[in-house]
C-alpha cells in the first residue's frame, strides 16, 4: 500500500512539474510578444515571433535559451534589424534575461531606465541608436550590469557621479556622444573595469582624473578626440592591465610620464592635437 501511495506521488508530482513547465514556456513567448508589440518593424526582421509560426520561441530571430533547470528566454540580440519604436519595460518578465543587445538601430527615445527592474541582466548594449537626452543619476540602479554600451548616440550633459555605484562594471562605452562638463571622480570605484570608453565627446572638457590610475584591471581606455586638458595624470602608471591607450586630439599639455612606456602596452597613443604641436605616438611590447 505505501509503495502505491509513493508511485502515486511521484507520478502526481511529475505531472505538475510539467504543467509548470509547459506554463512558464507559454508565459515567456507572450512576453516576447508583448516586446515585439511596442516595437516597429518595418524590414520584417521579427517576422518569426508569432503564435502561429511553428518554431518554439527559443529559435525566434534573435533568441537563446537555456535548457536547465527550465527552458528559459537568457539572451536576446536583436542588433542591426532596423527596429524602432519603444523599448518596453515587459521585457523584464522575463526572469533569466541576461543579455540584450539592441545595438545598430533606430530607436529614438532617452536612456530606458524601467530596464533596471531586469533582475538577472548583466549586458545592455544600447549602442548606435538615437537615444538622447542626459544620463540620469538613477543610472544606479542597473547595480547587476557588467557591460554598458550606450556608445554612438546623442547622450548630452554630465557624467553623474551616481555611475560610480556600478561597481559590477567591466565594460563602459559611453563613446561619441555629447557629453559636456567634467569627468567626476569616481571611476576608481569601478575596480571590474576592462574597458572605459569616453572618446568622441567633444563638449567633454575636463582633465583626466587621477582616480582612473586606480583600476588595476583596466586593458583598454580610449579618452581621444575629446577635449581633456592639463597633464596626464601620473596616476596612470598604475594601470598595469593596460594593452591600449589613446588620448590622442585632445588638448593636454606637458609630457608624457616617464614611467607610462615601461607599460607592456599593445598599442598606445599620446598626443596628436588638432593644432598638430605633437605627434601621435605608437609602441609595441619591447620596442624600448
Amino acid at each position: 500500500m505505501a509503495t502505491t501511495t509513493f508511485c502515486t506521488y511521484l507520478f502526481l508530482l511529475s505531472v505538475s512539474l510539467s504543467i509548470f513547465d509547459l506554463s512558464s514556456s507559454s508565459s515567456e513567448g507572450d512576453t516576447l510578444l508583448s516586446f515585439k508589440a511596442s516595437i516597429e518593424d518595418s524590414k520584417k526582421a521579427l517576422s518569426t515571433w508569432s503564435n502561429t509560426s511553428s518554431n518554439h520561441y527559443c529559435n525566434w530571430t534573435g533568441i537563446t535559451c537555456s535548457t536547465t533547470p527550465l527552458l528559459s528566454v537568457i539572451s536576446i540580440n536583436l542588433q542591426s534589424l532596423n527596429l524602432s519604436g519603444d523599448i518596453s519595460s515587459s521585457i523584464c518578465d522575463l526572469p533569466h534575461l541576461s543579455y540584450l543587445n539592441l545595438a545598430d538601430n533606430i530607436f529614438n527615445q532617452p536612456i530606458p531606465l524601467h530596464l533596471s527592474e531586469c533582475a538577472s541582466l548583466e549586458t545592455l548594449n544600447l549602442s548606435t541608436n538615437l537615444i538622447w537626452g542626459t544620463i540620469p543619476s538613477q543610472i544606479s540602479q542597473f547595480a547587476s550590469l557588467r557591460v554598458l554600451d550606450l556608445g554612438r548616440n546623442h547622450i548630452e550633459g554630465k557624467i553623474p557621479e551616481s555611475l560610480g555605484s556600478l561597481k559590477n562594471l567591466q565594460v563602459l562605452n559611453m563613446g561619441s556622444n555629447l557629453l559636456s562638463g567634467t569627468v567626476p571622480a569616481v571611476f576608481g570605484n569601478l575596480t571590474k573595469l576592462e574597458v572605459l570608453d569616453l572618446s568622441q565627446n567633444p563638449y567633454l572638457v575636463s582633465e583626466i582624473p587621477e582616480d582612473i590610475g586606480d583600476l588595476e584591471n583596466l586593458q583598454q581606455l580610449m579618452l581621444q578626440s575629446s577635449s581633456f586638458q592639463g597633464k596626464i595624470p601620473d596616476s596612470l602608471v598604475g594601470l598595469v592591465s593596460l594593452t591600449h591607450l589613446d588620448l590622442s586630439e585632445n588638448n593636454l599639455t606637458g609630457g608624457v610620464p616617464q614611467a607610462l612606456p615601461c607599460l607592456l602596452y599593445t598599442s598606445i597613443y599620446f598626443f596628436g592635437t588638432p593644432n598638430k604641436s605633437h605627434i601621435t605616438k605608437k609602441l609595441r611590447p619591447n620596442a624600448i
